[in-house]
């Protein structure tokens, strides 16, 4: 049951249990509940049809001749009220369909036009290639409201990392918490990590378990890992929500060991100093970046080697914290599987649900209608452009 349906028993019920009546009406209504036509039914006839893709199913569509819109039901039916009569533009809008434009002629009151959309292509668009190269010459993910990525495969891995990366939504301001400086601050030296150990696992069965190998930490993976699988990034909280919904209890040791560092304050009572942020994959191991927050006093040898703002080292994940099944996992489901189109657009509903209680995304515009990024320009054909609450905006493009 949808919630236009939902609310509308709701109100039934209520109205009932007061004693009143309601009269029977067939039209579709908003996505707010309200009747679907906004114009003056008095000095206006009514435009009514049905909206269909190319197989004949519903859809989910907003219909609008000049100032009035209405959206579809749930069989694809809408109804416009308040309309002048004679010929009249009315546009269709739909996420992840081309926008079009017909024209209706309506007279004696009354007009009809059913609709069949055309589903948009996804790939991007070469003057959106262009608009994105220049932008993010210049863009600052701790100052600019708008970021734009390329989603370089079909894969949900490209996909969660161009959400997830250097997104304008997750910055913390941090400027006004107190310096926290550890008895014994992380270093790295001759011998790779030193005081990583408090970053260990603090109870339970794994009680103990350090989630770096400590002779592995570097400031840099120049030198470590391959550039390519550099590339091939993962974001650590998109990693394990797949990992959760394939298989919980293989991934269990990998929630604590995240947990783990993000609680060590080294004495301070700030929250999370630190985090896990990419995830590389290289021959049966798991390496992950961790990224400290500029109130820690770091010690040597730790930099900013990545540049973006943040000091990180990077290390291998204890190989007691997972399993080889997990490994292949990532390295397939969740690194090289192709998406369908319908594969694509379910994982925007996916990242919408899981990002809800931390930024609240909005889709704003998905492939088939052209979007203007305030101060970097139009795009002809955005794969999705997500609005976060804080009204930052994410324009991701579908290289292939």
């Amino acid at each position: 049951m949808n919630t236009r349906t939902k609310m509308g028993l709701a109100v039934g019920m209520v109205l009932a249990i007061l004693g009143l009546s309601t009269c029977s009406d067939d039209s579709p209504s908003d996505r707010n509940g309200n009747d679907a036509g906004n114009g003056d039914a008095a000095t206006g006839a009514t435009l009514s049809g049905r909206v269909v893709d190319s197989a004949g199913d519903p859809v989910d569509a907003e219909v609008s001749v000049g100032t009035l819109s209405a959206f579809t039901d749930l069989d694809g039916k809408y109804t416009l009220t308040g309309v002048p009569e004679g010929s009249v533009t009315v546009v269709i809008k739909a996420h992840w369909f081309v926008e079009q434009e017909e024209t209706a002629t309506v007279s004696s009151g009354s007009g009809t036009l059913d609709v069949t959309l055309t589903a948009a292509t996804l790939t991007i668009d070469a003057d959106d290639q262009t608009l994105a190269n220049t932008y993010n010459k210049s863009f600052k993910w701790n100052q600019d409201k708008v970021s734009v990525v390329v989603v370089a495969d079909r894969t949900r891995r490209a996909f969660e990392s161009a959400v997830y990366w250097l997104n304008p939504a997750f910055y913390r301001d941090t400027s006004s918490e107190s310096t926290v400086t550890p008895s014994a601050k992380p270093t790295i030296g001759s011998g790779g990590g030193e005081n990583f150990d408090q970053l260990a696992i603090a109870s339970g069965d794994l009680q103990g378990t350090e989630v770096l190998v400590a002779n592995s930490i570097v400031d840099s993976l120049d030198g470590t890992i391959p550039t390519q699988a550099q590339t091939d990034f993962l974001m650590w909280d998109p990693m394990l929500e797949f990992l959760k919904s394939w298989d919980l209890t293989k991934t269990e040791a990998l929630v604590i060991a995240g947990a783990a560092v993000r609680q060590q304050q080294w004495g301070g009572d700030a929250t999370e100093p630190q985090t896990l942020q990419k995830v590389f994959l290289l021959n049966n191991e798991i390496w992950v970046q961790v990224a400290f927050e500029d109130f820690l006093e770091v010690g040597t040898g730790i930099t900013d080697s990545d540049g973006d703002g943040r000091k990180e080292v990077y290390g291998k994940l204890s190989p007691s914290l997972y399993t080889q099944d997990v490994y292949n996992a990532l390295a397939n489901d969740y690194a090289k599987t192709a998406l369908s189109d319908d594969g694509l657009k379910a994982l925007v509903d996916d990242v919408v649900d899981a990002l809800y209680s931390r930024s609240n995304p909005e889709v704003v515009a998905t492939a088939g209608t052209a979007y203007e990024a305030t101060g970097v320009g139009t795009f002809n054909n955005p794969f999705v452009v997500f609005k976060q609450a804080d009204d930052s905006v994410n324009v991701l493009l579908l290289a292939q």
